[in-house]
């Protein structure tokens, strides 16, 4: 039986239908740009004839995403931008599969991340495991056609990084984790190979305690984008990265609301109004951090470190 050329963990027909995925989404890229992507907003069918496919070649993460197309353009705000931004991701994954000799592992395993690869429990490796004691610092929850996606953060108290871990919830019965704000969880963690390890496999919940003291490491607006911008010239396809900052204030232009620095730097908010009145309350100390997830230039604060208590804007 013939083997994969280029992805260790795919079997050749599963590799051979995700390239043949790959070659039919470069086509309707090329022929969506020479159209304009104004017609979308017309004609959504475009949007779900090309997710349908996508699915049936076995790359349901692009599906994914170009399903949140129509949902933005329904609501009808910035959505050429959002759209702009997706394409441009897609630009990037296509040729990044058209170098794919040039590629390692690990930017491989990125592809097949962002093509929604499900891993099996035989792909991660025993062995590579790390244990810390991982701070609770929120979640993120994310609707995605009927899909929930929460992306929990955590802070590894001896490594000095966020790790990211995902759960899935397809209807309102599924259960999943409940994770306490201010506690610490001693686990035993499993990164998903990446050129950019972050994401990890499970967080125990069942070994924890609330936090008395602890030291976590924040930054200035721009040492954090300087960071961020370290990751992602190593993982270009890297999504979302949680942002720790101090020093921070408050602005508002043109009905948008800004964190801004010392410097002047900006990084625009995408918190509701009633988020954000809670956010003025919190940080009326200049001493307290400010914690939120960085995705597409903006900011979604989800706590705020005040007196070593972490307060979530959910509750």
């Amino acid at each position: 039986m013939a083997e994969a050329q280029y992805f260790k963990r795919l079997n050749f027909q599963k590799e051979q239908k995700l390239l043949e995925a790959v070659s039919l989404f470069n086509s309707w890229l090329d022929e969506l740009l020479i159209a304009g992507i104004s017609q979308l907003q017309h004609d959504p069918d475009k949007l779900n004839e090309i997710a349908s496919r996508m699915v049936d070649y076995g790359a349901p993460g692009i599906a994914r995403k170009l399903r949140m197309i129509p949902e933005r353009i329904a609501k009808g705000s910035n959505w050429m931008e959002f759209t702009f931004q997706q394409l441009g991701e897609f630009y990037l994954v296509v040729r990044s599969f058209k170098n794919i000799v040039a590629l390692n592992e690990f930017e491989k395993e990125d592809l097949l991340n962002y093509c929604g690869i499900p891993f099996t429990k035989t792909s991660f490796s025993e062995s590579s495991f790390y244990t810390d004691d991982w701070l609770y610092l929120g979640t993120v929850s994310e609707k995605e056609d009927k899909l929930i996606v929460n992306r929990n953060w955590f802070y590894g108290l001896n490594c000095k990084s966020c790790v990211l871990f995902l759960e899935f919830q397809f209807n309102r019965f599924v259960p999943i984790k409940q994770f306490k704000n201010g506690s610490i969880y001693k686990s035993s963690v499993q990164f998903y190979p990446s050129a950019s390890p972050q994401r990890i496999k499970e967080m125990q919940s069942e070994s924890s305690y609330l936090a008395s003291e602890y030291f976590i490491k924040s930054h200035t607006i721009e040492s954090a984008l300087d960071l961020y911008c370290e990751r992602i010239s190593i993982n270009p396809l890297l999504k979302q990265y949680c942002f720790i900052l101090n020093s921070v204030k408050f602005t508002s232009y043109q009905e948008s609301w800004y964190l801004k620095s010392e410097s002047g730097q900006l990084i625009r908010l995408t918190n509701s109004i009633a988020e954000i009145q809670q956010l003025l309350t919190y940080t009326a100390n200049i001493q307290n951090v400010i914690i939120g997830e960085y995705e597409n230039n903006s900011l979604n604060v989800f706590s705020v470190i005040m007196d070593y208590e972490i307060v979530s804007l959910k509750q």
